[in-house]
């Protein structure tokens, strides 16, 4: 397995990154590759919305390192499965 890094820039309702997300893993190609949300909204909410993209991590800014490298350490050795069956996310902003 491995991990990428990528920075989506944030468009108007901050579902850039989230639909991105929604994109790779709905392809089987991509459906494995873990993704981290890193993202400066904090509310409760915005953690669902990232679940509810299929995000296999979230992080809230300010960037901690040890945080980063707990969870991408989580994510290496214990990949989630991957549901090639489940409907798309939903990606609404209300």
């Amino acid at each position: 397995m491995s991990l990428t890094t990528r920075n989506f820039e944030k468009s108007a309702g901050g579902c850039a990154g989230l639909a991105a997300t929604a994109i790779l893993k709905h392809d089987p190609a991509t459906a494995s590759i873990p993704v981290i949300a890193l993202s400066a909204l904090a509310m409760k909410a915005d953690e669902e919305r990232s679940q509810g993209a299929d995000c296999n991590g979230y992080i809230v800014k300010p960037l901690r390192y040890k945080e980063l490298y707990a969870v991408m350490e989580r994510l290496l050795v214990e990949p989630e499965p991957v549901d090639e069956q489940a409907a798309p996310p939903s990606l609404s902003t209300t």
